[in-house]
């Protein structure tokens, strides 16, 4: 899969979007901030929605296939 949202995001976001798991075990769920796909949008010049699915779609690879074997 390519990331094509994954390489224009900051250190701690990129942190943010490969965590698995939250403090005490929990599922983190990863919510980007809207100042963040606002700016994703303008430079891919895509819709908002399409943002949020690609990196949904993107987290859930990173997390399945990376989240093991990368630090959080």
């Amino acid at each position: 899969m390519e990331l094509l949202l994954y390489r224009k995001l900051s250190t701690r976001s990129k942190r943010a979007m490969r965590r698995p798991r939250g403090k005490f075990g929990q599922p983190y769920e990863y919510r980007p901030r809207g100042h963040l796909v606002k700016r994703l949008a303008q430079e891919t010049g895509q819709p908002i929605e399409w943002v949020y699915d690609q990196i949904a779609k993107e987290r859930e690879y990173l997390v399945n296939q990376l989240g093991a074997t990368t630090p959080v």
